[in-house]
């Protein structure tokens, strides 16, 4: 009797064993029928159950003016945060000297963006990110008596309009000469996934993951997602992707926010735009025209990420494959490949649009400039990105040179512009 009570025990961890097989062997078909290589996805599915080792960008703490922002003194990943609660242009953390006040012959420059400026992902210490190539290949010029000073206010989860309140409640307060932002993706997926990432049946223009997370904690809601458990992974992946479990919101969810008057207002604008491409555009021209009329130089970068413009070699596709994979079995199924592609390049189509229709519009205004450099890596063989949106060491320093480029052209000063621009011209 216990011979075949084991036998029956054995039989049905067989059969529970290749129902999963037979699982992860369907979803690696899938991802395949929508443009991946077998090995792409089959690491990519491999990456997405709950006990595969996992790479996670810390966001830091709530901030109810950025949505995200280090504490003084924090440490994110590889970086060190000062005591001003950004990150400074050494590995020892440092705030620059008399700061906030700014030194006589100082030239101060403010990057806003998110992590990707930041730099949160880099292996590496915060020698290596965009500011911090940026000072030097500037400083390196510099005209006697003059310093410049970068100062890195990238900030993790970050996006137009966290830029948009930062620049004018402690910006405009630093007495900057130069504001240069960085933006695009993190705007790109928020218009693009606003639904899935709201829980709603649209998103609220402007706000973002914080946003919703401080709303729900004061009305005591809760968002349902899906997590992948350590047992039967696959099994339940694949019921899930085919919609077996639903995800039904809580019904007093959505009538919570529909008592919000600006989620019917942004159902409307969404609607008569067609999305959410028009955020992104508004929201940087807003600092454009504040500078225009305070005389600080402006210059809003459209950027590049990855899977667009860009052919990756052989090691940027296995980062890749494994980040999105990463993102897929934290419960959002939005961050698959081919659907994540598909649903961010009309945002960036539209915001390409958007920037060159405004750099035309500013084009006789002598302070501020719109560029668009999404294909600044489409040329460079060796691997810029670590994930879908961060950039390594070179990538980097390939945007600070186009940085300092620009920012010497538009201040009068083309002699240094083409000193510091000639090895990027080399990579392109």
């Amino acid at each position: 009797m216990r011979t075949g009570l084991v036998k029956s025990l054995a039989l049905a961890v067989l059969i529970c064993a290749v129902a999963e097989v037979a699982a992860f062997s369907v979803l690696v078909g899938y991802d395949v029928a929508q443009g991946q290589s077998l090995r792409q996805a089959f690491r990519g599915r491999l990456a997405m159950h709950p006990l595969a080792p996992k790479t996670v960008i810390p966001l830091g703490y709530f901030d109810p003016i950025v949505g995200y922002h280090a504490q003084a003194r924090a440490k994110l990943g590889n970086l060190q945060f000062n005591e001003h609660g950004f990150i400074a242009n050494g590995p020892d953390g440092a705030s620059p000297e008399g700061y906030p006040d700014k030194p006589a012959g100082v030239f101060r420059i403010i990057l806003l963006g998110s992590s990707t400026l930041a730099g949160n992902a880099l292996r590496s210490d915060a020698s290596q990110t965009i500011a911090a190539h940026l000072e030097r290949l500037l400083n390196a010029n510099a005209a006697e008596g003059r310093k410049y000073q970068v100062l890195n206010f990238g900030a993790s989860g970050g996006y137009s309009f966290s830029e948009l309140r930062l620049f004018f409640s402690q910006v405009i307060h630093l007495k900057p000469d130069a504001v240069i932002s960085l933006d695009g993706w993190s705007d790109a997926v928020e218009g693009a996934f606003a639904a899935e990432r709201s829980g709603l049946e649209h998103g609220l223009i402007n706000w973002t993951q914080p946003g919703y997370q401080q709303f729900d904690y004061f009305r005591g809601l809760s968002a349902q997602q899906s997590r992948n458990p350590p047992i039967f992974t696959y099994i339940f992946m694949l019921l899930d992707q085919t919609g077996f479990f639903g995800h039904a919101q809580p019904p007093t969810r959505p009538r919570q926010y529909a008592d919000v008057p600006w989620y019917g207002v942004s159902a409307d604008l969404i609607k008569q735009h067609g999305g959410l491409q028009f955020v992104l555009p508004r929201n940087i021209e807003a600092m454009a025209a504040y500078c225009k009329e305070t005389g600080i130089y402006f210059i809003g970068y459209l950027q590049p990420y990855a899977a667009y413009l860009r052919a990756h070699n052989e090691e940027e596709q296995s980062a890749l494959a494994d980040f999105h994979a990463a993102l897929v079995q934290a419960g959002d199924r939005y961050w698959e490949p081919q659907s994540y592609r598909n649903r961010i390049a009309p945002y960036y189509a539209s915001y390409r649009t958007a920037y060159s229709n405004l750099s035309q519009k500013y084009r006789g205004t002598p302070n501020v400039r719109f560029v668009d450099i999404t294909d600044l890596f489409s040329a460079v063989p060796e691997r810029i990105y670590l994930d879908i949106s961060h950039y390594n060491e070179r990538g980097n320093a390939i945007i600070a040179q186009r940085f300092a480029r620009d920012l010497r052209t538009l201040t009068g000063d083309s002699a240094r512009s083409e000193a510091v621009s000639a090895p990027l011209e080399q990579t392109r």
